[in-house]
């Protein structure tokens, strides 16, 4: 019988890709754009044809900031208007009882995915910080939660900021049972009167409590 010939050992090291820089991300996008004759690169192309990830880009970058950095625009829809996708980043928050990660903003939590923020507002960081700086401007135009009780006659209905500031002052839980949308998914959180507008209750932080669904419908004014 024939010997078998001396195994081929391929000692040949193969090293893993090191952490790409910035610079090649960027390359990358253009030669992504550049292969598919386009100057409008959506999320979707460049996931399927790039050498890395679109959400790298993004957090690294900002996605809008890397497209425009070597002369590309995004598919993504621009005329949302500011105070829309503030309105959705404050439900998605809400929903979540606690700041959204740019990678849970995506359907059915939120309308918009952060790379709309990002163009918009040039990165995630940026759109979180305008945020901030929308949700205090209602500290100029409502009662704050730690003046005492207003004696001015108040509108019903309970605006958008004013709400979001009454949930994060109760830590976005239910007063009655505790629950929060962090630790029972799809719970949805309601602000209601304490003593009901209806027997002469103000629209005033101090009069308003965060309930669950199942507690507000509950709840009677009579």
């Amino acid at each position: 019988m024939k010997a078998a010939p001396p195994l081929k050992l391929d000692f040949t090291v193969k090293l893993l890709n090191e952490r790409a820089t910035d610079d090649e991300l960027v390359a990358d996008l253009k030669r992504v754009a550049n292969e598919l004759g386009v100057e409008v690169l959506s999320w979707r192309a460049y996931k399927k044809f790039g050498a890395f990830s679109p959400d790298t880009i993004s957090h690294r970058l900002g996605w809008q900031t890397a497209l425009a950095s070597c002369g590309l625009r995004s598919h993504f829809v621009q005329n949302a208007s500011e105070e829309h996708l503030m309105e959705n980043l404050m439900d998605v928050w809400v929903a979540l009882g606690r700041q959204p990660r740019s990678r849970e903003m995506r359907r059915p939590l939120s309308k918009w995915r952060s790379a709309t923020y990002e163009a918009r507002f040039h990165s995630w960081n940026k759109a979180l910080l305008f945020f901030s700086d929308w949700i205090q401007l209602e500290r100029s135009e409502s009662p704050s939660l730690q003046t005492e009780p207003s004696r001015a006659k108040t509108h019903r209905d309970v605006n958008l900021r004013l709400r979001f500031m009454v949930m994060k002052r109760d830590s976005f839980k239910c007063t009655a049972c505790g629950r929060s949308p962090a630790t029972h998914t799809g719970l949805a959180l309601h602000v209601d009167h304490v003593l009901p507008f209806s027997k002469g209750g103000q629209t005033a932080p101090e009069n308003l409590q965060t309930l669950c669904a199942d507690c507000n419908l509950g709840k009677s004014d009579l």
